[in-house]
């Protein structure tokens, strides 16, 4: 599997438009064409939510992934470890789980609660996530207090056992766990947690945009506390720390200029993590961690033409397991189940998603609204006669806010486009004569395009070409119209 960190991704200058590395710190992905070949996983992680921009086609024939982590360390009984075990990581933007209760002297013996959904500054529902992390389970007997230890296994040792923590919520409320004791023993188990709170994603606000408002991760699931569980004496107990809840899963916004393809081989992923110790097959018999909230995915696209594969935004799963003893029946809490969008022109129709989980209703499509500042558009590679090619200039005709403006690397022609300063921006890349292998790194002028150091293998002159165009309407003043109308690409041979 390939891993990015979406606070520190570098991008080399070899795959860039200007040549230059570029450092992603905030989750922000763009490309021309984005695609994910069969059997490759891509995962995301950090604290970010993955922004994905393409101004062309996205295809998904393998894995994306952005779902939250199970908890890494198991509670086990009669561990020489003190401290409660850790939730799980979230996935991108997505909340951690909460610890484990601690063992007497080392900390809190309750489970923590797990993180509520993670709302960025100036989100018109702040305030509404309170709540929405998965509960923490008491320690049981309360206080610890040795006093209240029971021998209920034949009078030899203790089978009480703290509740499981609470599952995270998103689009649903978590789930609680359970515990059922074996017929002829008595409950021997603490009390039951609150289910933790939804978050209201809908409606929208019409005023903003929907990428800001849905892109949110899960919330994560609550820690269980300290039991003496398997202990043989009530006056010097055995303690068992407590299991940590899952991470909620991350949060992904896919946004193409084009085309979106989920081929039937693809899957789309933002499951929160099951809780830790749920399932275990390690005989532990000790009371698990919720699992976390599930994560959001929005994709937004001018078409969808396929969508045949796997998307899943359910919360952490609830797994049952059985105490080394057979006493006891354990079931961890479920996480909510998260939220995903899809929008187009015009809004796609809800039958269209067939493989998605939970289900798709008319409350996960809408119309496409949502604008960006900067575009683009990348042409063929165009063959020439030659075995080489030389560029003299190139001209675009643009029409900014009804006034036709000339841009040209050739100074009598028309102004120099410069990325980041000019409305529009011109790149230029060499290919083979297949018209498919590349054979030049992108570059801004015909002048750069000629030079043999910008060339992948300097003996291999470029005999096509193609361009990108990028078009920034922040550039102009509002209401800002901007339009390129005629590519010219003058070549000598």
């Amino acid at each position: 599997a390939y891993v990015f960190d979406t606070s520190r991704t570098l991008i080399p200058g070899s795959r860039t438009l200007d040549g230059k590395d570029h450092l992603v710190k905030d989750g922000v992905y763009r490309f021309s064409t984005f695609w994910i070949p069969k059997g490759v996983t891509v995962k995301f992680e950090g604290p970010y939510p993955a922004r994905i921009y393409v101004t062309g086609t996205a295809e998904i024939q393998g894995t994306l992934d952005v779902s939250g982590h199970s908890p890494v360390e198991v509670a086990k009984w009669n561990s020489k470890l003190e401290a409660g075990a850790p939730g799980g990581k979230g996935g991108p933007g997505g909340a951690a789980g909460g610890d484990g209760g601690s063992k007497p002297g080392k900390g809190t013996p309750e489970g923590k609660n797990g993180k509520d959904i993670l709302l960025p500054p100036g989100h018109p529902k702040k305030g509404k996530e309170v709540g929405t992390g998965g509960k923490g389970s008491a320690e049981h007997p309360l206080k610890l207090d040795p006093r209240k230890i029971t021998l209920d296994y034949y009078t030899v040792s203790s089978i009480q056992l703290s509740f499981p923590g609470g599952g995270g919520g998103a689009f649903t409320p978590g789930g609680v766990g359970f515990l059922q004791q074996k017929p002829g023993f008595h409950p021997k188990h603490g009390a039951p947690v609150a289910p933790s709170k939804a978050f209201p994603f809908l409606p929208l606000v019409s005023s903003m945009q929907v990428l800001p408002q849905l892109l949110l991760g899960g919330a994560g699931g609550g820690g269980a506390g300290v039991c003496p569980w398997g202990s043989f004496s009530s006056k010097n107990p055995t303690w068992n720390r407590g299991n940590g809840g899952g991470g909620g899963g991350g949060a992904l916004a896919l946004r193409c200029g084009r085309a979106f393809l989920l081929r039937p081989s693809g899957w789309l992923l933002a499951r929160g993590g099951a809780g830790g110790g749920a399932g275990s097959s390690s005989g532990s018999g000790l009371a698990p961690g919720g699992g976390g909230g599930g994560g959001t995915v929005l994709l937004q696209a001018e078409s969808l033409l396929s969508f045949q594969g796997v998307l899943d935004v359910r919360g952490g799963p609830s797994l049952v397991s059985q105490d080394l003893y057979a006493t006891v029946r354990i079931g961890s809490a479920r996480g909510g189940d998260g939220y995903y969008r899809v929008e187009s022109i015009p809004s796609p129709n809800p039958g269209a998603i067939s493989k998605a989980f939970p289900p798709a209703t008319s409350a996960n499509v809408g119309l496409l609204t949502d604008r960006d500042p900067v575009t683009g558009v990348r042409s063929l590679f165009m063959r020439t006669p030659s075995r080489g090619i030389v560029l003299e200039r190139f001209l675009l005709e643009a029409w900014e806010n009804g006034k036709k403006v000339l841009y040209s690397d050739d100074p009598k022609k028309g102004i120099r486009p410069v990325l980041g300063k000019t409305p529009v921006a011109f790149f230029l890349q060499g290919g083979a004569l297949d018209k498919v292998t590349v054979r030049t790194r992108w570059v801004a002028s015909s002048k750069a395009f000629n030079d043999p150091r910008s060339w992948l293998d300097p003996k291999v002159p470029p005999g096509s070409v193609r361009w990108t165009i990028l078009l920034d309407v922040s550039r102009l003043p509002s209401p800002a119209q901007l339009e390129v109308r005629k590519v010219e690409v003058v070549y000598a041979y």
